[in-house]
């Protein structure tokens, strides 16, 4: 019985949120263990991928979709332990790592900086009584 997995084995994203739930293997069924992205009919979309690679091109993938760099990268270097790339010898560095797909731009929020003044602590002075005599109360 084949193993089903929850996140594609080579990438790491969600395989609910892959179109039709994963790739497709060789016979035209969807593939439990990659996700569209990753795999069709059979074949890596990318075989000749390192890890580096890959890891570069989720960390692109996710910055454009509005994630924090920081963030980005702690999910990109956890693709090491999917079992594509479990046996994957790291590449050479200088390697250049492929673009990001191209995806919705994250919604750019503007933020006023205000500063803070703090002010000494003055005396109320009361205010004088400009009404009219016949207005104002006797006590």
């Amino acid at each position: 019985m084949e193993r089903i997995y929850r996140e594609c084995q080579s990438c790491g994203m969600m395989l609910n949120k892959s179109p039709h739930g994963g790739g497709t293997n060789a016979d035209g069924t969807i593939s439990r263990m990659y996700c569209a992205y990753c795999y069709e009919k059979g074949e890596f979309r990318q075989p000749k991928w390192t890890v580096h690679q890959m890891q570069e091109f989720i960390r692109a993938s996710l910055k454009a979709t509005g994630m924090q760099d920081f963030q980005a990268l702690a999910a990109a270097k956890g693709i090491t332990k999917l079992e594509r790339w479990k046996n994957a010898q790291p590449a050479a560095p200088g390697v250049p790592a492929p673009k990001p797909v191209a995806g919705p731009k994250p919604a750019t929020i503007a933020v006023k900086q205000s500063k803070t003044v703090v002010k000494p602590d003055k005396p109320k002075q009361k205010k004088a009584d400009v009404r009219a005599p016949e207005m104002k109360k006797k006590r």
